[in-house]
């Protein structure tokens, strides 16, 4: 009789996800690399991403707490990426890998789909 196992936990080096940036592949960050209070922040960060990009953008103070906090976000999740690469993605490319996280690993970062990218 087969069991039934609903997941399977490894502790041992997980498989790591790929992200290519110009022909080169980095390494993503996954839930079991966050601490309980980190990946708290990430939750809450990803709701208030989302909060926002739902509203107007009207202060200019805001957008740039919330460009802060997408950057923040997307720099956790490739965290072995070069400053001078990471330089170089447009904010619809942090969008994308924030969304691409999420949708990896369940409702972690919360952020909307660029549209028209």
């Amino acid at each position: 009789m087969k069991e039934n196992v609903l997941m399977e936990l490894n502790p041992s080096e997980p498989e790591r996800p790929k992200i290519g940036i110009d022909g080169t592949p980095y390494s993503m960050a996954i839930p079991e690399d966050f601490e309980y209070c980190e990946f708290a922040w990430l939750v809450k960060t990803g709701r208030k991403i989302t909060e926002y990009f739902r509203g107007d953008i009207h202060d200019k103070k805001q957008l740039a707490d919330i460009e802060q906090q997408i950057d923040t976000v997307a720099r956790r999740i490739l965290p072995d990426v070069p400053d001078e690469v990471f330089a170089k993605l447009r904010p619809s490319h942090k969008m994308k890998l924030i969304n691409v996280f999420s949708e990896a690993v369940g409702e972690i970062a919360g952020a909307p789909r660029p549209e028209n990218t």
